[in-house]
């Protein structure tokens, strides 16, 4: 099974809501049928609604969001000289940490640093990914950032990227009084290409 180490063990729905399990979501999707799924995105007016996947690969039912991003675990290279993480201890542990606060915490991301840190110490809690960035840098701790952002950044160095990594699907959710719009097809259609041009950066699988 292609997916995050922190994702195969055993799923049910409870577990796949809360922690956003993206290869559940797929299989849950092919065992609905092609025609079922269409039908249930159609009635519910999810997303752009598109459900027919990439051209002549006939994967609309595992590709009809645009792509997904890739978060990690990362930390800066001065807070890993001082604090360095033990490449035998799975999750780890007796580190500080960087946490959110109120306005993030509607994503699974919270839940997935503690499914990868144990026994750690809120070092700081922020409010945005920009200041998060920002005290990572500083070597304040450990925290978890999408890969396109923290990729990019000499200072920050990813951690366990095997066993810490945490996919979440993105989707163009389009209101339906526009969604027929020619314009508006413009547009969905350039940002569906721009996003797939930058999947691998987006998936943290960059080269």
């Amino acid at each position: 099974m292609r997916a995050p180490a922190r994702d195969k063990k055993p799923v049910d729905p409870i577990i796949w809501q809360a922690d956003s399990v993206l290869w559940y979501s797929r299989e849950l999707a092919r065992h609905l049928s092609a025609q079922r799924f269409a039908s249930y995105v159609g009635r519910f007016n999810y997303g752009n609604m598109d459900v027919s996947g990439e051209p002549g690969k006939s994967n609309g039912l595992s590709h009809a969001w645009i792509t997904s991003i890739g978060f990690g675990l990362y930390a800066s290279k001065n807070y890993l000289a001082r604090h360095p993480v033990r490449e035998d201890q799975s999750p780890i542990a007796g580190h500080r940490l960087i946490t959110w606060g109120d306005p993030l915490t509607f994503l699974a991301l919270p839940k997935t640093l503690r499914s990868w840190v144990e026994s750690g110490i809120a070092n700081l809690t922020v409010d945005s990914m920009q200041a998060q960035v920002l005290a990572m840098k500083a070597g304040n701790g450990l925290g978890v950032l999408p890969c396109i952002l923290a990729d990019a950044e000499d200072q920050l160095v990813r951690i366990k990227p095997d066993l810490c990594r945490q996919e979440e699907a993105i989707w163009l959710v389009i209101h339906e009084a526009v969604r027929d719009t020619k314009r508006i097809r413009v547009v969905c259609d350039f940002l569906e290409s721009v996003v797939k041009q930058g999947q691998p950066a987006l998936s943290g699988q960059a080269a």
